[in-house]
């Protein structure tokens, strides 16, 4: 599927000590139980699971804690086996997620987010459901890139273009 950006935006967009991105090349499973499923998550992706709030991290590959019992996983992996009690949909065409890396990465997102994101509250592998401006994002802290925070937004495809034209014209105005 072509992404819902790339008509829109030249990706990615380089502003004064800020990228932005659209991270693309994996596929997004949800994972989810109705009973606790942390032995076959961990059986399935070779990970830990993540405490709430947090994700595991594997070379390129994640998983993200999403609530009780459901994980989304980020992975190569192009189809996965069926799993006793875990419920496997493949999200990749639903969701778009946005990279944001640089000195003004705080900065940027600070004018529109509700939450706290500066390193002693939002540290490296924490997840939060938020949103920006009127849009429901998941907000995942990234190991930095160069020495630079980093962090990766999700959204979902429909909303994608008006996040993204929000975040260039705020990054713009940050220059």
């Amino acid at each position: 599927m072509t992404s819902a950006l790339t008509q829109h935006f030249n990706l990615p967009q380089s502003f004064t000590d800020l990228t932005i991105s659209e991270v693309k090349g994996h596929k997004m499973w949800q994972l989810e139980g109705v009973t606790e499923i942390g032995a076959q998550i961990t059986e399935l992706t070779g990970m830990p699971v993540p405490e709430t709030g947090h994700f595991s991290q594997d070379g390129d590959q994640l998983l993200v804690w999403q609530g009780r019992d459901r994980y989304f996983w980020l992975t190569p992996i192009a189809s996965l086996p069926e799993v006793k009690d875990v419920y496997i949909t493949d999200q990749t065409a639903s969701k778009t997620q946005i990279r944001i890396s640089g000195d003004q990465a705080r900065t940027l997102l600070a004018r529109g987010l509700p939450v706290d994101i500066d390193s002693g509250m939002f540290a490296i592998g924490e997840v939060r459901m938020t949103h920006i401006n009127h849009i429901s994002v998941v907000l995942l802290r990234l190991p930095d890139e160069e020495g630079k925070p980093t962090f990766e937004l999700w959204v979902m495809r429909g909303f994608a273009v008006s996040l993204m034209s929000f975040l260039t014209t705020v990054a713009a105005s940050l220059a």
